[in-house]
């Protein structure tokens, strides 16, 4: 969906209230540091090589996170190649030296397709939205997606997706404090209603 990247955004200003949260995107040209206009000197590829080269050490690894207002964030691989090299055991590694090693309480994995191995990795995620649009064309796209989760991973995994219908477009998004246009929309009200359970729908 378009809209993944702004829902995503607005799940982790939401889940930022109560929780430290980081947000890592693995997708190919989000956008994502031109539309919020962030900085990003550093990013995900300084973490990877440091990790492969076992010196990743807490304050070197916060040199490459940066906040906006309560949501930390890592900037995305400055080439979006690097994405493809990212491997299942740079992954594995990334999560067991962010449990073991800060304090974040929810770490938000924003997945494209890009990476190999996706029904692996989503195995280890907790909960799994999925922006979805409404009709036929979009239906077909998820079962074959769901016979591909089927076929590569235990059962549960499918208990974890939850299903959300985002009938917008990102034609509307304007420049300027794009942040606080979402949070404060018709946008930004809807996926709060979806995040407090209505009209919220689990993939069974």
């Amino acid at each position: 969906h378009e809209m993944q990247l702004p829902f995503v955004m607005v799940l982790s200003e939401l889940l930022s209230e109560k929780q430290k949260v980081l947000y890592v995107n693995l997708t190919k040209y989000s956008g994502f540091l031109e539309l919020f206009h962030l900085p990003g000197e550093y990013d995900l590829g300084d973490i990877v090589l440091r990790l492969r080269n076992k010196r990743l050490h807490p304050e070197t690894f916060l040199r490459s996170v940066y906040e906006m207002d309560r949501v930390c964030y890592i900037p995305p691989f400055s080439n979006p190649e690097n994405l493809h090299d990212f491997s299942m055991e740079d992954y594995l590694a990334l999560l067991g030296f962010l449990q073991d090693r800060t304090d974040f309480e929810a770490v938000i994995l924003d997945f494209g397709d890009g990476v190999d191995r996706l029904a692996e990795r989503l195995s280890y995620c907790t909960s799994i939205y999925c922006p979805m649009k409404t009709g036929y064309f979009f239906e077909c796209q998820l079962n074959q997606f769901l016979e591909y989760l089927d076929k590569e991973t235990e059962s549960e995994v499918r208990e974890r997706m939850h299903r959300v219908n985002l009938p917008f477009s990102a034609k509307h998004i304007r420049g300027g404090d794009v942040r606080r246009q979402l949070l404060w929309s018709e946008f930004g009200d809807y996926v709060r209603e979806h995040l407090m359970g209505v009209e919220y729908e689990s993939i069974g």
